[in-house]
């Protein structure tokens, strides 16, 4: 069972100040999607300043799979804000620099056949580009 020190850490609660900062950030200098976006960018900013921050658990995966298609790394049922490879591949002797380089793609219950087809588009743009820094194996 989850106390309530190991459901609110520290880092959940840098967390929270830095998305909360984000949308504030987004939503005063008309971005699009504050409340989306405004988290995201401040999230990753923080992180790759070297904060320690961890996901809100199921809440925050499912909030972006409502939001349309979220593509992740890991195991969809990791909420601990651990990298590790998922189970699955894992039970599939998928080797682990594979399997750490995997995507999973997720959809919401509002996803659109449209923006499926268009987020496959862009995928596959992706791949396809000249990009050295996308080590796709396929």
């Amino acid at each position: 069972m989850q106390t309530v020190k190991t459901i609110i850490s520290r880092a959940r609660l840098l967390a929270l100040a830095a998305s909360a900062v984000g949308t504030a950030i987004f939503y005063v200098f008309d971005l699009p999607l504050p409340f989306m976006l405004g988290p995201m960018f401040a999230c990753l900013i923080a992180a790759l300043a070297g904060a320690k921050l961890q996901a809100l658990g199921h809440l925050s995966t499912a909030m972006r799979i409502v939001l349309g298609i979220a593509v992740g790394t890991g195991s969809a049922c990791h909420d601990d804000g651990a990298v590790s490879i998922s189970p699955v591949l894992s039970a599939m002797g998928v080797e682990e620099f594979l399997a750490r380089g995997t995507l999973r793609i997720s959809l919401g219950w509002t996803t659109t056949r449209e923006e499926i087809d268009e987020f496959l588009v862009k995928l596959i743009a992706l791949i396809e580009s000249d990009d050295d820094s996308l080590n796709c194996v396929i």
